[in-house]
């Protein structure tokens, strides 16, 4: 279990979902993509989630969001929940879909930080060895905003959702520019958004190329078993991000404000299981809030 974490409106997050076992299960496809795109959508209006940056590799999604209303972790459960229940349906199977445990959720500290992870999730095909250029990426990946904000529209699957149901028959995928950068015009702000993401696209073939290997194509991604796993070992870390940031003062103000969070949280929690019912917990509590009604400090 993972532990608790304040969930505060108009926040902005990277997150990452990964295959159980690694599996290809998010491997390029007609139903792939209905299925993301219009779990996305509807997930996102459902909850009032903004979406700025996505990229739904083989076996993991890289997005980045901003969480205007304080409901991150429904947004995920109904997005993860669907996805895996319809994807299943699709392959036939009834294992977990994703990995055990939560999802990876980094808070980036400053505008320049979420920047940097929004170029680090459209280049994220590139750093993976699988195609040159990030726009050739056979999944569903999201844009540098050319022509400002844009939208899609999603039709409802044909499969897994009932013809009758009452989920609507199609959804509008929106992606648009975060704040903090009001300054920029749309055009300028396309263009910093594009050449930080060419930058690292760029540091990823230099790399790549100099260690002597090839990139597996579009052709190649295609032709992955949805059931096959890398062949590389997964490099294991004990440390789990909270946090991204450049500056490492804000980062450890950051990280010293979460722990203070969590000390606070915990105090109540002691207090609640003990009967006190009329103690506060920190703002952004939310399991608690959500389930058992508890009283919370104002954000």
């Amino acid at each position: 279990m993972s532990l608790p974490r304040p969930v505060l409106p108009d926040t902005s997050y990277f997150i990452t979902r990964t295959c159980a076992q690694r599996q290809f299960l998010l491997r390029p496809s007609v139903e792939v993509r209905t299925v993301i795109e219009y779990c996305l959508g509807y997930a996102a209006r459902r909850h009032g989630v903004l979406l700025h940056a996505l990229c739904v590799m083989s076996n993991h999604i890289h997005m980045v969001v901003t969480d205007v209303r304080g409901e991150l972790p429904g947004f995920m459960e109904w997005f993860n929940g669907y996805v895996a229940r319809s994807l299943n349906r699709h392959y036939q199977r009834s294992e977990n879909f994703f990995s055990p445990g939560s999802y990876s959720r980094v808070e980036p500290v400053h505008r320049e930080d979420v920047l940097d992870k929004m170029a680090y999730t459209l280049a994220n095909p590139v750093a993976a060895g699988l195609v040159s250029h990030g726009a050739d990426w056979p999944g569903v990946r999201s844009g540098t905003f050319t022509n400002g904000a844009y939208s899609k529209q999603c039709p409802r699957p044909g499969f897994f959702f009932r013809k009758k149901s009452k989920l609507p028959e199609g959804v509008t995928v929106r992606f648009e520019r975060p704040s903090g950068f009001e300054e920029l015009s749309d055009r300028e702000f396309a263009e910093r958004y594009a050449q930080a993401v060419e930058r690292l696209e760029r540091q990823a073939r230099d790399r790549i190329r100099a260690a002597g290997r090839r990139f597996l194509g579009v052709e190649g991604v295609l032709a992955q078993d949805p059931f096959d796993s890398p062949r590389t070992a997964r490099k294991s870390s004990p440390i789990r991000p909270r946090v991204a940031a450049k500056d490492r003062k804000a980062r450890a103000e950051k990280l010293r404000a979460l722990a203070e969070w969590l000390q606070a949280y915990r105090a109540a929690a002691c207090d609640f299981a003990i009967g006190i019912r009329d103690v506060l917990f920190p703002p952004g509590t939310y399991w608690m809030r959500l389930h058992c009604s508890v009283r919370c400090e104002p954000g």
